[in-house]
């Protein structure tokens, strides 16, 4: 009987241990990217991408200190390089509300803006999928803000606004360019 239950333990060991190798590595708090004072827009590429269709999030990432409460920017990238098939926005919470200019997506510069009435509770600007036409489209990825406000009205100083400067792996929040 011994024995059976040191089989079972044993099977139960290595089957647990097995499961742990196929799971997803948990996503970087990205907010360490980030430092004091500051907003950073980032461009995430998604593990969804495959072959075909890559999928990039855009976020706008506040420091702890700055409680966000608006924000508008620009998804650059060279449009001989990248055909966009679809641009979404996140469902809004109440209170807030997100847009993104699509019809502009064959321009390579997709608008964005968002404003909340309190802090927003969500970091998401807004998700495009599409096609990479070369094998160093991404190296074209850029964002900027050109401007970001606290929930108590004040603005956020130009200097404190962080472009994005390429595209990161949206699990580590490493920079793939």
């Amino acid at each position: 009987m011994q024995a059976m239950r040191r089989t079972l333990s044993i099977s139960l060991l290595a089957a647990l241990g097995a499961c742990h190798h196929d799971r997803a590595a948990a996503p970087r708090d990205l907010t360490t990217l980030v430092s004091k004072g500051n907003v950073q827009v980032l461009v995430l590429q998604e593990p969804s991408s495959t072959r075909d269709t890559a999928v990039f999030t855009v976020r706008v990432i506040a420091a702890a200190d700055v409680p966000l409460a608006a924000y508008q920017g620009a998804l650059l990238f060279d449009p001989a390089a990248f055909e966009v098939y679809e641009v979404s926005v996140p469902e809004a919470a109440d209170g807030e509300f997100r847009i993104a200019n699509k019809n502009d997506a064959t321009t390579g510069r997709l608008r964005f803006a968002a404003f909340a009435t309190e802090k927003f509770s969500s970091t998401e600007v807004l998700t495009v999928k599409g096609h990479l036409k070369t094998a160093n489209a991404i190296a074209n990825f850029d964002a900027t803000l050109d401007l970001a406000g606290e929930t108590k009205g004040t603005a956020v100083t130009g200097s404190r606004l962080q472009r994005a400067s390429g595209v990161r792996n949206a699990i580590t929040g490493d920079l793939l360019k």
